[in-house]
């Protein structure tokens, strides 16, 4: 299950590849040895926690946050097939993600939001990715806004670069 709002189209290309690349690493990490039982009806601890996600890629620089254990267990789970409406809508977590974006960056020329993605980390614990790309500017980069199910935003402040080896 994959809720996508997609804003534009115009960037796909080496970026897109990338995104999805990690999102399917991320997929399988989540789900990679789980008892299918268990992370269908659990809200127990993620095992795998952290999980790293793209944060932002200005002029060349790659930083990543992290999402603790901690984080994704005081946020609500959700079961897609449970048919229960996911406990923050994808207009609250655009809210979010747009405020953390504006406090972090500021109200940068030519950055805008391009897709709103929920996806699932592990044990029916899913995120929100606000993901803004610039356009039409001499600046290159994107940034991904993670929003938890809580309404809590993993913060930019913590982007750092990755760690050598990890993916």
């Amino acid at each position: 299950m994959r809720s996508v709002m997609r804003l534009g189209s115009e960037h796909m290309g080496a970026r897109q590849s990338l995104i999805a690349v990690l999102l399917l690493a991320s997929s399988q990490l989540a789900t990679a040895g789980a008892d299918p039982e268990k992370s269908a009806h659990s809200s127990q601890h993620c095992q795998r926690a952290p999980f790293v996600s793209p944060a932002l890629t200005v002029d060349g620089r790659v930083k990543v946050v992290d999402i603790t254990a901690e984080e994704l267990d005081s946020s609500p789970t959700w079961d897609p097939t449970s048919g229960a409406e996911v406990p923050l809508s994808m207009a609250q977590a655009t809210r979010l993600g747009i405020e953390e974006f504006h406090r972090l960056l500021g109200d940068r020329e030519g950055w805008r939001i391009t897709e709103v993605v929920l996806r699932p980390l592990c044990d029916n614990h899913w995120v929100y990715n606000v993901d803004w790309v610039v356009f039409g500017t001499d600046e290159t980069g994107d940034a991904i806004v993670t929003v938890l199910l809580s309404g809590k935003v993993v913060s930019l402040d913590r982007a750092k670069p990755p760690k050598s080896g990890r993916r």
